[in-house]
Protein backbone atom coordinates (compact mmCIF):
# COMPACT_ATOMS: atom_id res chain seq x y z
CA UNK A 1 0.00 0.00 0.00
CA UNK A 2 1.40 3.39 -0.96
CA UNK A 3 1.35 6.32 1.45
CA UNK A 4 -0.76 9.33 0.57
CA UNK A 5 -0.12 13.04 0.45
CA UNK A 6 -3.25 15.08 1.11
CA UNK A 7 -5.35 12.10 0.10
CA UNK A 8 -3.53 11.44 -3.20
CA UNK A 9 -1.60 8.16 -3.52
CA UNK A 10 2.14 8.72 -3.47
CA UNK A 11 4.57 6.13 -4.74
CA UNK A 12 7.56 5.56 -7.03
CA UNK A 13 5.43 5.99 -10.14
CA UNK A 14 3.22 8.73 -8.76
CA UNK A 15 3.30 12.15 -10.40
CA UNK A 16 3.55 13.54 -6.88
CA UNK A 17 7.12 12.24 -6.63
CA UNK A 18 8.21 15.04 -8.96
CA UNK A 19 6.31 17.58 -6.90
CA UNK A 20 7.51 16.44 -3.48
CA UNK A 21 11.15 16.02 -4.49
CA UNK A 22 11.72 19.80 -4.91
CA UNK A 23 9.48 20.37 -1.88
CA UNK A 24 11.95 18.57 0.41
CA UNK A 25 14.80 20.72 -0.88
CA UNK A 26 12.69 23.88 -0.57
CA UNK A 27 11.65 23.07 3.00
CA UNK A 28 15.31 22.67 3.92
CA UNK A 29 16.30 25.90 2.16
CA UNK A 30 13.52 27.76 4.00
CA UNK A 31 14.68 26.40 7.36
CA UNK A 32 11.53 24.32 7.86
CA UNK A 33 13.59 21.51 9.30
CA UNK A 34 10.93 19.30 10.95
CA UNK A 35 8.90 19.31 7.74
CA UNK A 36 11.99 18.58 5.62
CA UNK A 37 12.86 15.67 7.95
CA UNK A 38 9.34 14.23 7.63
CA UNK A 39 9.36 14.51 3.83
CA UNK A 40 12.83 12.99 3.58
CA UNK A 41 11.80 10.00 5.72
CA UNK A 42 8.74 9.49 3.56
CA UNK A 43 10.87 9.49 0.41
CA UNK A 44 13.45 7.13 1.91
CA UNK A 45 10.73 4.50 2.22
CA UNK A 46 9.73 4.98 -1.41
CA UNK A 47 13.10 4.56 -3.14
CA UNK A 48 15.06 1.30 -2.98
CA UNK A 49 18.83 1.60 -2.55
CA UNK A 50 19.48 0.65 -6.16
CA UNK A 51 17.64 3.77 -7.36
CA UNK A 52 20.88 5.75 -7.44
CA UNK A 53 20.70 9.43 -6.62
CA UNK A 54 16.91 9.23 -6.24
CA UNK A 55 17.47 7.21 -3.09
CA UNK A 56 20.45 9.30 -1.93
CA UNK A 57 19.03 12.83 -2.03
CA UNK A 58 16.38 12.14 0.67
CA UNK A 59 19.20 10.88 2.93
CA UNK A 60 21.20 14.04 2.27
CA UNK A 61 18.17 16.22 3.06
CA UNK A 62 17.47 14.21 6.23
CA UNK A 63 21.05 14.48 7.47
CA UNK A 64 21.31 18.21 6.74
CA UNK A 65 17.89 19.02 8.23
CA UNK A 66 18.61 17.04 11.40
CA UNK A 67 21.96 18.78 11.76
CA UNK A 68 20.54 22.26 11.23
CA UNK A 69 17.64 21.45 13.57
CA UNK A 70 20.04 20.75 16.43
CA UNK A 71 19.60 16.98 16.22
CA UNK A 72 23.35 16.45 16.09
CA UNK A 73 23.41 12.84 17.33
CA UNK A 74 20.70 11.78 14.87
CA UNK A 75 22.46 13.56 11.99
CA UNK A 76 25.77 11.89 12.79
CA UNK A 77 24.15 8.45 13.12
CA UNK A 78 22.31 8.87 9.82
CA UNK A 79 25.46 10.12 8.10
CA UNK A 80 27.33 7.04 9.33
CA UNK A 81 24.52 4.77 8.04
CA UNK A 82 24.54 6.62 4.73
CA UNK A 83 28.30 6.36 4.26
CA UNK A 84 28.38 2.70 5.34
CA UNK A 85 26.89 1.60 2.02
CA UNK A 86 27.94 2.19 -1.58
CA UNK A 87 26.83 5.72 -2.49
CA UNK A 88 27.39 8.23 -5.27
CA UNK A 89 27.56 11.27 -2.99
CA UNK A 90 30.14 10.46 -0.31
CA UNK A 91 31.60 13.94 0.07
CA UNK A 92 30.67 17.61 -0.17
CA UNK A 93 32.63 17.82 -3.44
CA UNK A 94 30.47 15.05 -4.96
CA UNK A 95 27.24 16.65 -3.71
CA UNK A 96 28.28 19.96 -5.26
CA UNK A 97 28.45 18.30 -8.69
CA UNK A 98 24.65 18.56 -8.93
CA UNK A 99 23.73 22.20 -9.50
CA UNK A 100 20.40 22.06 -7.66
CA UNK A 101 22.14 20.62 -4.59
CA UNK A 102 25.09 23.02 -4.81
CA UNK A 103 22.60 25.93 -4.89
CA UNK A 104 21.12 24.96 -1.51
CA UNK A 105 23.42 26.48 1.10
CA UNK A 106 21.42 24.97 3.97
CA UNK A 107 21.97 21.49 2.53
CA UNK A 108 25.71 22.02 2.26
CA UNK A 109 25.97 23.68 5.70
CA UNK A 110 23.97 20.90 7.33
CA UNK A 111 26.06 18.18 5.72
CA UNK A 112 29.26 19.93 6.83
CA UNK A 113 27.94 20.34 10.38
CA UNK A 114 27.02 16.63 10.44
CA UNK A 115 30.61 15.75 9.49
CA UNK A 116 30.42 14.81 5.81
CA UNK A 117 33.95 14.80 4.35
CA UNK A 118 34.85 17.66 2.00
CA UNK A 119 36.65 15.37 -0.48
Amino acid sequence: MNPTFRGVPFGRRSPLQGVLFPRRITLLANEQYPEAIAQARLAMGEWPLESGWNSEVPWLVLIAAESENGQTAEALADLQKFLATQRTYRSIAEVEQLRFLRANSKLLEGLRHAGMPEE
